[in-house]
């Protein structure tokens, strides 16, 4: 069989398996860094960093190292904002439910908790990328995630409903916990990395900034960025 063969080191199979295995292995560091709860973020923030990075671009070194790398840069910044948004987020999941059980309660009422659910779901899910790629300070982070998650709509709306894919899911399918977290965040990246390179400022041919990973995308994303 030839070099190029379905089962040789750069064929299809090889591809394939070592994209299951990238999203695996994100996946069950991801899984195992966000139990502390509070350090949901980081890990949010490390595995979408890793998936979009290792996995997609085949870029940096390890899963594990380019994983760890993120997640120690970014786990004293991320500490706060996690904190606030975990609590911000329960509490409203908290008070639905009770709402949900008072039959007195109007109906347009325990609607307004839903959107507020949704919206910082969906801050979550802009907030994390964000860090990952950006050097700023936690109000400034917050502001653009809110600013993206109203100009991206139609993405935003994209990223709940994958997020609703997920946890139905799991809640159908628990065997497939070790894989459907990392496989959520790989469809993610393929919207936001759109997002967060409009974000970035363009930096000049042939300088240290344009060899950064992140500006390495396929000729069909870049086409794909400009007819946005």
């Amino acid at each position: 069989m030839s070099s190029g063969g379905f089962f040789s080191q750069e064929g299809r199979f090889a591809r394939f398996m070592n994209l299951l295995w990238g999203l695996i292995l994100t996946s069950a560091l991801w899984l195992v860094c966000c139990l502390p709860i509070v350090t949901a973020g980081a890990a949010s923030a490390a595995a979408y960093y890793t998936m979009v990075k290792t996995v997609r671009f085949h870029a940096g070194t390890t899963t594990a190292a380019e994983f760890f790398h993120s997640f120690k840069s970014n786990l004293r910044q991320s500490l706060p904002l996690s904190i606030g948004l975990t609590l911000a987020l329960a509490l409203v999941v908290v008070e639905a439910m009770y709402l949900y059980s008072d039959a007195s309660v109007p109906l347009w009422f325990l609607y307004v908790f839903y959107l507020m659910a949704l919206l910082l779901a969906a801050l979550w899910m802009y907030v994390w990328p964000c860090l990952s790629r950006f050097e700023m300070g936690n109000l400034a982070i917050l502001r653009m995630g809110v600013l993206l998650m109203f100009r991206y709509l139609h993405y935003t709306l994209a990223f709940l409903l994958g997020l609703a894919a997920l946890l139905a899911g799991i809640w159908l399918m628990p065997w497939g916990l070790p894989l459907f977290p990392g496989l959520a965040i790989y469809g993610q990246t393929f919207l936001m990395e759109r997002v967060l390179l409009r974000c970035s400022p363009k930096p000049e041919e042939g300088s240290p900034e344009a060899k950064k990973w992140y500006y390495h995308v396929s000729a069909d994303e870049e086409d794909a960025n400009e007819r946005q």
